[in-house]
């Protein structure tokens, strides 16, 4: 008798609490417009630029990338791109490189990057690209490039 009466008393109080918990919440929630609230995003919560995917999914081909690199003589040896990654398979090599504005293109080994630059062979931690006139140069990941003097 008396175990029925303390499971009867613990069951109540443990309604009681529920019960409770949901009018507070209902209070607090009742006088809340989903559609006046003013959400604001971090930095760190922006979609990030996936460098996976081809430069013609951000919005810019990679043809009128290389032109508009190609037309500006004073961005450098690769027209402003900067290495910022390098991915290596078992099978392939890829490099990824962006652009002032942001869009990101990936080339691999043995590809043309633009008019006047290949891309020779792709390291872990750089690139080494030729010119149109055969010199060779190291692109390091801190946009620092070397010619490399043979």
């Amino acid at each position: 008798m008396i175990i029925s009466r303390i499971l009867f008393f613990v069951l109540f109080l443990f309604l009681q609490i529920q019960v409770a918990g949901n009018v507070i919440a209902n209070e607090i929630n009742e006088g809340v417009n989903v559609e006046e609230l003013d959400i604001s995003l971090d930095e760190e919560e922006l979609p990030a630029i996936d460098p996976f995917q081809s430069s013609s999914a951000a919005g810019v081909n990679n043809s009128s990338q290389q032109d508009a690199a190609n037309n500006t003589p004073d961005l450098g040896l690769l027209g402003g791109l900067k290495l910022v990654a390098v991915i290596i398979g078992d099978n392939k090599r890829i490099a990824v490189l962006t652009t002032p504005d942001g869009y990101a293109s990936n080339y691999a080994e043995n590809e043309k990057i633009n008019d006047n630059v290949g891309l020779i062979r792709i390291f872990k931690d750089s690139l080494l690209v030729e010119d149109a006139e055969g010199r060779s140069y190291e692109i390091l990941m801190n946009n620092i490039i070397k010619e490399i003097k043979s």
